[in-house]
């Protein structure tokens, strides 16, 4: 919540997170209760403490910080460590 999308318009993001399992995990996005196009891909990483960085995705944000990002797991989620929101 509360996420800042600058001056509005296409923002990319990206995640750290761990995947200690043997296959790769998939996640979709939604931003303010609108699914965005692509998903995030996290493959193993080796151990659930061993840390990664994501693949990026284009999504749409409002102007400001009234943005809501959620991830959500298709197949089931890795371990989060933090979500990197880079504005226009």
């Amino acid at each position: 919540n509360n996420v800042n999308g600058g001056s509005g318009g296409v923002c990319s993001i990206s995640t750290n997170y761990a995947n200690g399992g043997s296959w790769t995990r998939r996640c979709k996005v939604s931003v303010n209760g609108v699914d965005q196009p692509g998903e995030f891909e996290y493959t193993p990483t080796g151990a659930w403490n061993k840390w990664a960085d994501s693949n990026t995705l284009q999504v749409n944000c409002n102007p400001g910080t009234s943005n809501t990002i959620r991830i959500t797991g298709v197949t089931s989620g890795p371990n989060m460590n933090k979500m990197m929101v880079a504005v226009p």
